[in-house]
């Protein structure tokens, strides 16, 4: 009898640590990163600012005015865009030196430039979305804002390599907070902008920018989800470079470029 009575109470206090555990480890048996990428605050903030027509104007004008852009970007000096004194108010002069510089017509250049004001209009209305989305504030993240190029602490470092008026960095923003704290051990986090990016050598927003002892590894930031994110960040924190711009083409093998013009020429031409 006794024997029935102590089985009795052991099946029931079995049952009940089984289920304890079975919650606990529902509980704590994922690591906190996994329950961070749950939540793909990336899509949310894309999601959340992705007017069509925006867009679709974004992607017309890349079309109509692509080999402009490229030639732009390859353009070494860019003290031609700003305008001469005996140039101010006289737009057709500042459009036919912009066009001499560029192999183009004033036309293509007058044209180019009410477009870009256009689609710069349209991406300050996303800034104002996004300001809102980013009411988690950055400066809660693991980056520390620097200005200036720190020394080596034994670690590699990552820059988070952005600007003032940038959609595209303010998009990031979120995921990168939620995933800088799970990066803290494996390197050092920078938040920086654009007078730190001319010292990397950098001069296109948002990067990523590994830097090791031995070189960088550089990165264009995107991505359509907060887990491809965390993937891009750790492959380029463990990758050892093989010089100051090394980064992964096309077909997921290393390459180095001469410097960060050469690495956004590849980019670009890729990316048709």
């Amino acid at each position: 009898m006794k024997t029935f009575i102590l089985i009795c109470l052991f099946i029931p206090s079995l049952c009940y640590c089984s289920y304890f555990c079975d919650q606990a480890f529902q509980t704590y048996g994922k690591t906190p990163i996994e329950e961070v990428l749950k939540e793909d605050v990336l899509k949310k903030v894309i999601d959340t600012i992705n007017d069509p027509k925006s867009v679709q104007a974004v992607v017309d004008f890349h079309k109509q005015y692509d080999n402009l852009i490229q030639k732009i970007m390859k353009l070494e000096d860019k003290s031609v865009f700003q305008a001469l004194p005996e140039e101010e108010g006289n737009f057709e002069k500042h459009y036919a030196r912009i066009a001499a510089a560029l192999e183009s017509t004033p036309e293509e250049i007058k044209n180019y430039s009410l477009a870009a004001e256009h689609i710069k209009s349209l991406g300050m209305n996303e800034l104002e979305e996004l300001e809102k989305i980013n009411g988690q504030n950055f400066h809660e993240s693991a980056f520390e804002a620097v200005n200036d190029v720190p020394d080596f602490s034994g670690k590699p470092q990552l820059f988070f390599i952005s600007k003032q008026n940038c959609s595209g960095c303010e998009i990031i923003k979120p995921a990168m907070a939620k995933l800088s704290h799970h990066l803290t051990e494996k390197a050092d986090l920078f938040y920086v902008g654009s007078e730190v990016a001319k010292k990397l050598g950098i001069n296109v927003f948002p990067t990523l920018y590994v830097r090791h002892e031995e070189g960088g590894m550089v990165n264009l930031l995107g991505g359509s989800s907060t887990e491809e994110l965390w993937y891009e960040l750790n492959k380029f924190i463990e990758t050892r470079p093989i010089g100051q711009f090394t980064f992964f083409d096309a077909r997921g093998e290393l390459q180095n470029a001469q410097n960060y013009s050469e690495f956004i020429e590849y980019f670009m031409s890729k990316s048709h």
